[in-house]
């Protein structure tokens, strides 16, 4: 092999090797683009209750409000768009990734009562952080 067809072959091997290189890199950003967006880091998480348990309570008896299993339909504030609906669990409690913005939550009872749905809640949501908030359910108990 004369040094013109050694020359020849390298010149191959290198441009080879930088079109590999570009196709690899080009590759990677097609599975950066494929790859799913990350999950809100923020939202609403809170507790459904219920309450009062107890007729009349006193500061030797306290009588806290008892966990509701409820559904949540969160809507974006002012519109009738659900952005989101979840299920609190056996104590009450929720979590909702949504990205920051203004919601309005609207919850009803699981169970059939004479009060299937709590107040309307109006939630603000920021960005990195969770806003906590308590739907409370009139158990009727006067």
């Amino acid at each position: 092999m004369g040094m013109g067809s050694v020359r020849t072959v390298f010149r191959l091997l290198v441009l080879c090797g930088l079109a590999g290189t570009l196709l690899g890199c080009a590759n990677n950003d097609a599975q950066a683009a494929a790859a799913p967006p990350a999950r809100h880091v923020s939202g609403i998480e809170g507790r459904t209750t219920v309450g009062p348990a107890c007729p009349v309570a006193q500061a030797e008896s306290p009588c806290p409000d008892r966990p509701q299993r409820a559904r949540l339909t969160v809507t974006r504030a002012h519109t009738t768009l659900v952005v989101a609906t979840a299920v609190s669990d056996s104590h009450g409690y929720f979590r909702i990734s949504l990205p920051p913005g203004r919601y309005l939550v609207q919850s009803r009872k699981l169970t059939r009562s004479i009060f299937e749905t709590a107040p309307p809640v109006t939630v603000i949501v920021v960005s990195g952080r969770f806003t906590f908030v308590t739907i409370r359910f009139d158990s009727g108990i006067r």
